[in-house]
């Protein structure tokens, strides 16, 4: 008789668990439907509001697109073009607020550019370094943000202003200039005043690399390196020779490489630094052997602009 009784007790007790858990499941299911509405609400006024954003970023780069950064000149701090317009002011960009982002200031490098940096970021990887990249960015990005493939890419300045306040003595890497070797003046004079800003910092300034096709020939990219070398001799990491002239030297769309050309590139700049790394070529993984030594002499001694 005990028996039987412990039997009627356990099914009931799995009887009640059933029905509290069906009971539970339907408070969830009606919570949820309840919410739905708002929820569709919120998700819509979210769309409503990234579209209102990029309309606003595209509308900002046809702007951009349309102005004329050639034939001006660096007078100080301030970047003033043929027609007299101030495009750019390195006094009133340090007064905006600094940006925050995710282990920047953890990175002993900052390697900062366009596609090729954008594509480096995704073959190879080296956790002691910080990568920035924004596709088809030309010297106005940055001052201005870009929108590209639906995401906000912050102002390559700010990104570099908020590492080295963070790591006043840090090394960065600029990858710029393919997209607008008319301006090869331009970036010279910005980066002039980069390194007159950041006296502790170290700057190297990566060269265009060559491409099979597209809107401008090699002959057009040797120019602009050559002007590049020429104003900073011990910072310019000149590449182009080196991976043009590799016997098996192709690209996958005219300019850019396939992940294990990348990854040579890699470890040919880390071996023009001075930085012991080794580079899995078949993977990308980045080996670090020692610290950073005597490579190319990237220290600036020019002193410093004030805020």
């Amino acid at each position: 008789m005990r028996n039987e009784n412990n039997l009627v007790i356990s099914k009931g007790k799995k009887r009640r668990a059933v029905c509290w858990r069906v009971c539970l499941l339907l408070t969830v299911l009606c919570v949820l439907l309840m919410a739905a509405p708002a929820m569709a609400k919120g998700k819509k006024k979210a769309n409503k509001k990234r579209a209102a954003l990029r309309a606003a970023y595209i509308e900002n780069e046809r702007e951009i697109l349309a102005t004329d950064w050639t034939g001006g000149s660096w007078e100080g701090t301030r970047y003033i073009n043929a027609t007299g317009t101030v495009l750019a002011d390195l006094v009133e960009e340090n007064q905006e607020p600094l940006i925050r982002m995710k282990g920047l200031g953890k990175k002993s490098i900052l390697y900062i550019g366009a596609s090729h940096t954008e594509r480096t970021k995704h073959a190879v990887k080296d956790p002691d370094v910080f990568f920035y990249g924004c596709p088809s960015a030309c010297f106005r990005w940055f001052f201005y943000p870009r929108f590209y493939l639906g995401k906000r890419v912050l102002p390559a300045y700010q990104v570099i202003r908020a590492y080295l306040k963070a790591r006043p003595a840090g090394t960065v890497i600029i990858d710029m200039g393919g997209n607008d070797l008319a301006n090869a003046d331009v970036y010279i004079g910005f980066y002039k005043a980069l390194i007159r800003r950041y006296p502790r910092a170290t700057f190297y300034f990566k060269v265009c690399m060559p491409r099979e096709s597209g809107n401008s020939t090699n002959g057009t990219r040797m120019e602009f390196n050559k002007k590049l070398a020429a104003e900073f001799p011990e910072q310019t990491i000149d590449l182009f020779e080196k991976i043009y002239s590799l016997p098996n030297f192709m690209t996958i769309d005219g300019a850019h490489y396939a992940k294990r050309l990348y990854r040579r590139i890699y470890q040919m700049t880390m071996d023009e630094i001075g930085r012991k790394v080794v580079v899995n070529v078949a993977n990308g993984k980045v080996t670090v052997k020692q610290k950073r030594g005597a490579g190319k002499a990237g220290s600036n001694t020019a002193e410093a602009e004030v805020e």
